[in-house]
């Protein structure tokens, strides 16, 4: 049996990329600007498809009235064969295109702002947050086992008296702080800190309050 292929994330990217010099090259006149990657994520919270870890390019059109960029948007949409979906409110305007090949393609225009137009790519594959969590309370665990053993038999235990604490045991906690927040600040990692933070302060306590009790070293 052959194995069901998946395309890669240089290939999303690709494609993304693609379909955005597509939709540019069929409006002729029109001048886009590229979004900065921030604004990109801001725009992916505003309209769909709003799930899943995607490659996304944007670009703000200007220099041709905007009724005139959703029109050649739309043609080229049909053109290609694409879903499409035009919206208009009392506030704005959205135009929502997705292709076979699970693209997605959005318009959209808001007060007298210019239109802004985001490329999706299909959702990537990776692994599930639950799954993240997991390695990460794995990760800590082991990090926790022996954070306490190595900062309580090296330079490292002298560290807690520096504050006026007697807990050599516990000298790893403010590097493990540091690498717990690290994680956690960024979106990408943030399950796996989570875990981190679990697995090696539950493990990591308990040895180093053994220790302690036990008066090792």
């Amino acid at each position: 049996m052959t194995p069901n292929w998946v395309p890669s994330h240089a290939e999303f990217k690709h494609g993304v990329e693609q379909r955005m010099s597509a939709i540019l090259r069929d409006c002729p006149g029109l001048m886009a600007i590229p979004l900065p990657p921030p604004r990109i994520r801001e725009e992916a919270a505003l309209a769909p498809p709003t799930a899943g870890n995607r490659i996304r390019a944007g670009a703000i059109a200007v220099n041709l009235p905007p009724d005139q960029v959703f029109a050649a948007a739309a043609l080229h949409f049909q053109r290609a064969g694409y879903q499409v979906n035009d919206a208009i409110g009392v506030v704005g305007r959205l135009l929502v295109a997705s292709d076979a090949a699970g693209y997605a393609l959005t318009l959209r225009r808001e007060g007298t702002e210019p239109p802004i137009l985001i490329v999706a790519s299909p959702p990537l594959a990776g692994v599930s947050t639950s799954a993240r969590i997991w390695l990460g309370v794995a990760v800590g665990g082991a990090a926790g086992f022996f954070a306490p053993c190595i900062t309580g038999l090296s330079p490292l235990s002298d560290l807690p008296h520096l504050v006026g604490l007697e807990a050599p045991w516990f000298a790893w906690v403010p590097f493990f702080a540091v690498a717990v927040l690290g994680c956690l600040l960024h979106p990408a990692s943030r399950a796996f800190g989570t875990g981190l933070l679990i697995g090696g302060s539950l493990v990591g306590i308990t040895m180093a309050s053994i220790c302690s009790g036990l008066g090792v070293g």
